[in-house]
């Protein structure tokens, strides 16, 4: 067990410094990320993207800015509550937007 946790350290430090850019993004199944507590919606969204969106100091998300376009695959976007939908479509702050 020590040593799957330390290669997921080293897996989750290496993502962060990673510097990749992609120019499309696939997310199947994200109504996953509704919730804004779980490892997936993190890696878009922080809890508080105003705060994200503002600049502040905190750590953005490891998927903020890597991709131009994403795209949200799920099958029951009408079976998520208002706000869960909400937070998902939040993730999308996570894209790169240049104007371009």
């Amino acid at each position: 067990m020590a040593f799957n946790d330390a290669c997921q350290n080293v897996y989750w430090e290496w993502l962060g410094l990673a510097k990749w850019k992609a120019s499309l993004l696939v997310l199947d199944e994200a109504h996953h990320a509704k919730n804004d507590n779980t490892r997936l919606a993190s890696l878009f969204r922080s809890p508080e993207v105003k705060a994200l969106m503002e600049k502040s100091g905190e750590r953005a998300p490891l998927l903020r800015n890597k991709a131009d376009r994403m795209l949200f695959l799920t099958a029951t976007p009408f079976q998520l509550g208002h706000h869960e939908l909400i937070r998902v479509l939040r993730s999308f702050s996570a894209v790169r937007w240049t104007g371009d």
